[in-house]
């Protein structure tokens, strides 16, 4: 039986690599305290967020911001900012993944301030800036991207006299000897949406665009039919593993050496190290295979953006 590969699901979350100065959050829109203060609601969940809040206060007198943490976006923070957004109580300030800003500006929920960002734009990577803007309009700052790399089981893979893959065609050729090696053994398992976008990006497959004032969206591309060739040969031959990710039969498989490889965001050193305690230790990280020899292009599987909720009262501020 064939098993599928790519299985569908909404992951969110990525590693902080930078947190602008816009990081703060907290309940209602922002507006003048009694002190004459600015006042800014912030809501996040991501670590590292009150930490930058406490900062900004401390090097911006007149401006107080109030950090209160909410559910992860795709566990319940989205949709309360949706619906404090209807209801006309929003915070100034959330925290909402790339992923979700063409969403959540598609129902309104977002507010342009691009008047205030001056030349903020020449700060940040071009696809960063991108997520967080739609034509003049900017929502938002980036605060982190997800750049991919392969995570692979070094005491595995010395076990065995291999070597970490530079190219998806080695990449196969390690799965092959590892499944070989124990039938139990696999040199993956079934990426997420979220990931596989990630794999899609390196090729160049572009999904989504606009075009006039339509959203233009197609998975029709050779770029992306290579991908998924790719990733489908590999279920095809047995050599993924039947185990989803984040389940507790992956964090297992990758504990005990059964999956052999992680090709992700370099966020999931985390998720490796907390979830998968047993492979402590075993466990290095290597550059993204290519396919073609001497590339070095990656995927980008994550990041968000500190976004101005619509309604925000003090948007300059904010």
């Amino acid at each position: 039986m064939k098993r599928s590969f790519i299985r569908l699901a909404g992951v969110a979350g990525a590693l902080t690599l930078a947190l602008a100065a816009t990081g703060c959050s907290g309940s209602g829109s922002g507006a003048a305290s009694a002190s004459g203060k600015a006042s800014i609601t912030f809501w996040g969940w991501a670590p590292g967020y009150e930490d930058a809040v406490n900062a900004f206060n401390a090097g911006h007198p007149d401006i107080k911001v109030t950090y209160q943490t909410v559910q992860p976006g795709a566990k319940g923070g989205y949709q309360k900012m949706l619906n404090a957004v209807k209801a006309g109580n929003a915070p100034c300030l959330a925290q909402v993944g790339y992923e979700t800003m063409p969403s959540f500006a598609a129902q309104g929920a977002l507010q342009d301030v691009s008047k205030h960002v001056g030349s903020a734009k020449q700060e940040y990577q071009s696809a960063a800036w991108n997520s967080v803007s739609l034509g003049k309009a900017v929502y938002g700052a980036p605060v982190d991207t997800g750049p991919m790399a392969l995570f692979y089981n070094k005491k595995l893979f010395d076990s065995l006299g291999l070597k970490p893959p530079a190219t998806w065609a080695e990449y196969r050729a390690v799965g092959e000897k590892i499944h070989a090696s124990d039938p139990k053994r696999f040199i993956s398992s079934p990426y997420l949406d979220y990931d596989y976008a990630g794999l899609a990006w390196q090729a160049g497959a572009e999904w989504f665009g606009v075009d006039k004032d339509a959203w233009k969206v197609s998975m029709a591309s050779a770029e992306n039919k290579k991908v998924a060739d790719y990733w489908q040969g590999l279920a095809n031959d047995g050599l993924i593993s039947s185990a989803p990710m984040y389940d507790q039969a992956w964090y297992t498989g990758l504990g005990n050496g059964d999956i052999a490889t992680v090709v992700g965001a370099v966020w999931q050193a985390g998720v490796i190290k907390g979830g998968a305690k047993d492979g402590n230790g075993q466990w290095a990280v290597a550059p993204m295979p290519q396919w073609q020899e001497g590339d070095k292009k990656v995927g980008n599987a994550g990041g968000s953006a500190t976004a101005v909720l619509k309604g925000c009262e003090d948007s300059a501020a904010a």
